[in-house]
């Protein structure tokens, strides 16, 4: 509930009681854990993950961040509903 106070006093607050609903993202990635093995320093590993937006009405916008000695195409990126996408997720150490 909120109130609404009114600077005068001989008016009495206004109380608006509303309710509201939420929603949040229903994403399922391929992979729960990336593995590169072994990797020498100045080489590099990649891997793939799929990432899929499994709500059936809502859009949803992906943005990851950077991070050292990792790289992600795409970093930012929009899925529609049930739309699936693929990163290629690189390690160099």
């Amino acid at each position: 509930m909120f109130k609404f106070l009114d600077d005068d006093p001989k008016e009495e607050p206004l109380a608006v009681t509303f309710s509201m609903k939420g929603c949040y993202p229903q994403v399922r990635l391929s992979k729960q854990l990336l593995v590169f093995g072994e990797c020498s320093v100045h080489d590099h590993r990649e891997t793939l993950l799929d990432v899929e937006n499994k709500h059936s009405r809502l859009p949803i916008e992906v943005a990851v961040d950077r991070t050292p000695s990792f790289a992600i195409d795409p970093y930012n990126f929009n899925l529609l509903p049930s739309q699936r996408s693929t990163l290629k997720i690189s390690f160099a150490p």
